[in-house]
């Protein structure tokens, strides 16, 4: 691939778990979906992320991010929003639409 180093991971749950490792830190906010998946649920808990520094909004509920967003305490340097791309317990996905139009992407 023509780079320094890589990571590969065997499985979905395994690249949570990983990627929350490598990018947290001290001044990270993770905000997630209340249904999200339990493989993003334990890669925060595996990362240590205090829950000073994290929130959870309402099942799809762009409002309700929005005000997490706004939430978010100061002094943090990245503000991560975590979610599956389908819901593996009800089939159902955040529609861009939504995000777009709450000013979100």
């Amino acid at each position: 691939m023509d780079k320094p180093a890589a990571k590969i991971f065997n499985s979905a749950y395994t690249a949570n778990c990983g990627l929350a490792l490598a990018i947290s830190n001290p001044k990270t906010f993770w905000i997630g979906d209340q249904l999200n998946h339990n493989s993003i649920i334990r890669a925060m808990r595996i990362a240590n992320v205090p829950s000073a520094n994290k929130a959870v909004y309402d099942h799809n509920n762009m409002d309700h991010l929005r005000k997490c967003l706004d939430a978010v305490p100061e002094g943090m340097e990245r503000i991560l929003v975590i979610f599956d791309g389908i819901f593996s317990m009800r089939g159902d996905f955040a529609h861009r639409s939504d995000c777009e139009g709450h000013g979100l992407v």
